[in-house]
């Protein structure tokens, strides 16, 4: 199996069993469908040309949904590729073309991020409508951090939620989150565990190896 398989194989993985309880409250009134992971043409095809990762789907018709969950850290943010060390197409530039020109190109409606901490304690979500999401990342550039990924040397435009919610571009945004991995581990602990304590969320981080990376104690 390619890495890029083992990568998406995990993503999957991760919004089914992690992410999808904590934000299946946002489509209470809809279906959605995975094509993320499907196995045909059609839908690989629509996945790697649209950046579509599920579909919306109610009585009001079908809307599409770009979704993205990243692992081990929790940067409350939207985080767009900009820019691939191959030169090949981006979402950034594929969706900018979709949005502001004449093309007709089908586009995700709503773009979802997602953190998680492996294996399974989900820490903060948000959806917004794609378009809000550009016209802010157009209009707020002092705002807008630039992100290069060392390990393939793509480069990304990162919106953070806490902007974007104090700017004109908030209406459709949505946000969950934990206050910390500390409250996430409790939470996680105590759902199972009526005797979970404090202690225990502490040496349970500990000994998973978090404490470099735990931001908001």
């Amino acid at each position: 199996m390619k890495q890029w398989e083992i990568d998406l194989n995990r993503s999957v993985e991760a919004f089914n069993n992690v992410v999808w309880p904590q934000v299946k409250q946002w489509f209470a009134n809809a279906t959605v469908r995975q094509i993320e992971n499907s196995k045909t043409k059609d839908s690989l095809l629509l996945d790697m040309l649209t950046g579509i990762d599920l579909w919306q789907i109610s009585t009001m018709g079908v809307k599409g949904i770009a979704s993205r969950v990243q692992f081990n850290s929790n940067y409350k943010s939207f985080t767009i590729r900009y820019r691939r060390s191959s030169g090949s197409l981006t979402e950034f530039i594929k969706r900018t073309e979709a949005l502001y020109s004449n093309s007709g190109n089908i586009l995700p409606f709503y773009t979802m991020q997602a953190y998680v901490y492996e294996p399974d304690i989900f820490l903060s979500g948000a959806i917004i409508e794609t378009k809000d999401l550009f016209d802010y990342i157009s209009s707020n550039a002092h705002d807008i951090d630039t992100r290069e990924n060392r390990q393939d040397d793509n480069i990304f435009k990162v919106a953070y939620w806490d902007k974007i919610k104090q700017s004109k571009n908030n209406l459709s945004l949505k946000i969950i989150e934990k206050k910390s991995l500390l409250d996430a581990a409790i939470e996680k602990g105590l759902s199972g565990h009526p005797n979970f304590t404090l202690q225990d969320a502490i040496e349970w981080i500990n000994a998973k190896k978090y404490k470099n990376v735990i931001e908001n104690l």
